[in-house]
């Protein structure tokens, strides 16, 4: 899970939109871990 967590930060600072590939990692960790649905709720929500 660590591995999904370290990687987000490297999508939001490449020039590329890769919204979607963030969205999708964050839909990852919240089906690993349930904490992590607020998250992606709130991620989902500003879209």
């Amino acid at each position: 899970m660590l591995d999904v967590a370290e990687y987000l930060p490297m999508l939001m600072l490449e020039p590329a939109d890769r919204t979607e590939e963030f969205r999708n990692q964050l839909a990852d960790l919240a089906q690993r871990d349930s904490a992590f649905a607020l998250a992606l709720a709130r991620f989902d929500s500003t879209e």
